[in-house]
């Protein structure tokens, strides 16, 4: 199964608006990064761009992913160290930053007066390569949910 891994840096305790739109920064990074890689020129005719005719996607990843079920996951880290931790790990697996995962950082300085990593987005992957690097953590808001069934 294909998916798409996104990590959230929950010591940020972002608003549900920006935790939305760091998420969303998140599972589109993997596409914009490809469609920059694969611009081939801008048109003056049409005012658009070109793709290069050459571009490929990987049939697996099509198959199973961007025309299956565009599965998505939003897991949560407790701190800034954590969110180092897993990239250490990606990197120890052979990933590489802005092709196998996207640091996504909050530029507007809301959080302690300096940019932050607010998440990290895995490109869409076979979950055999990704669990090994996330599978250990929680859904995101897993432990909130729970801790207010038990107080019902």
């Amino acid at each position: 199964m294909y998916k798409q891994v996104i990590v959230v840096n929950k010591s940020l305790n972002m608003s549900p608006g920006k935790l939305g739109a760091m998420v969303a920064h998140g599972a589109t990074s993997f596409f914009c990064e490809w469609f920059k890689r694969n611009v081939v020129t801008s048109n003056e005719t049409y005012n658009d761009y070109l793709i290069n005719p050459n571009a490929r996607v990987d049939k697996e990843l099509f198959a199973q992913w961007i025309s299956g079920s565009f599965t998505k996951i939003v897991l949560e880290v407790e701190d800034d160290a954590a969110m180092k931790a897993i990239i250490e790990k990606a990197h120890e697996y052979g990933m590489v930053n802005r092709q196998d995962f996207f640091n996504i950082v909050d530029e507007s300085t809301e959080f302690l007066d300096i940019p932050q990593w607010a998440v990290i987005a895995f490109k869409p992957m076979e979950a055999e390569k990704i669990d090994p690097i996330t599978g250990e953590l929680n859904l995101y808001g897993y432990e909130e949910k729970m801790s207010m069934e038990w107080e019902n």
